[in-house]
């Protein structure tokens, strides 16, 4: 794969998922693929815009028929990386319906090749957004007036008693 310093080669899984109790959750993309694996760290909003990116990038796609699929690798390799990431990229591949995905560890910063990549195909990408989406929306409720996270001990909406608790935290006496 040009411009990776990783090359994971063809995925053979490709999920999100999330650690932790709403509220101090951790977002990451789990890849499995033929020259190794990646856990992928993201942000919970990298996440959703990646999911949404994908549909909207799917939906301006030729889709494959129903019936065509493309063989997956069998073997993972021993390779692994891990790390926060600072971007994410998509990008076609000559080979029909298979994509790159491209990540680049947050410490590189802008400049350079991205740090891993690997292989996918249409119906991969597709089941990571709807996964991704349902992965976000599994958080904690938000309200319905303000739209701010309710925590199990519920919150002080702004709307409905004219305050926010962590703004009148801060007023000096």
């Amino acid at each position: 794969m040009p411009g990776a310093k990783n090359d994971l080669g063809r995925a053979i899984t490709l999920t999100a998922d999330a650690v932790g109790d709403p509220g101090s959750r951790r977002f990451r993309l789990l890849v499995e693929a033929e020259h190794g694996g990646a856990c992928l760290w993201l942000e919970k909003e990298q996440l959703f815009q990646l999911a949404i990116a994908i549909q909207q990038l799917l939906s301006t796609m030729d889709q494959p028929s129903s019936g065509e699929q493309t063989s997956l690798p069998s073997h993972a390799g021993d390779a692994y990386h891990e790390f926060q990431v600072g971007r994410l990229m998509i990008s076609e591949e000559v080979r029909g319906p298979i994509l790159n995905l491209l990540a680049k560890d947050q410490e590189d910063g802008d400049t350079g090749d991205p740090t891993v990549g690997t292989l996918v195909d249409i119906n991969q990408l597709k089941q990571l957004s709807e996964r991704a989406l349902v992965v976000c929306a599994a958080g904690r409720p938000r309200c319905p007036l303000c739209g701010t996270p309710m925590g199990p001990e519920g919150h002080q909406c702004v709307r409905t008693n004219g305050y926010h608790k962590e703004m009148v935290d801060d007023i000096p006496r």
